[in-house]
């Protein structure tokens, strides 16, 4: 996964998983790789900064390809999280105009 983010300044800046950087950046080759790989189990998870999940970032960046293939994945469960400020990722998505 190192070889699509460089884990030690842009995981940190998000306080999340590579997967939270990627989908923020809208690196979409980057996020296909991190969910084929069996070893990945954070799909779900929220940031500890923003309690923001990757659909969250993505979402808010508007960048639909990293959405849907985030929604595409059976793993994916959290399509309703609210992160810290009570907004789901299509909160987000209105919000910043994108859809």
């Amino acid at each position: 996964m190192t070889n699509y983010v460089k884990k030690d300044k842009v995981v940190a800046a998000f306080s999340g998983t590579a997967l939270h950087a990627a989908a923020a950046l809208g690196r979409g080759g980057a996020c296909a790789a991190i969910l084929a790989d069996a070893r990945f189990t954070e799909i779900n998870a929220a940031d500890q900064r923003h309690g923001k999940t990757a659909l969250h970032w993505a979402a808010e960046k508007g960048h639909g390809d990293v959405c849907a293939a985030i929604l595409a994945d059976a793993r994916f469960t959290a399509i309703n999280a609210a992160d810290k400020s009570g907004k789901t990722g299509l909160h987000w998505a209105a919000e910043k105009g994108h859809g």
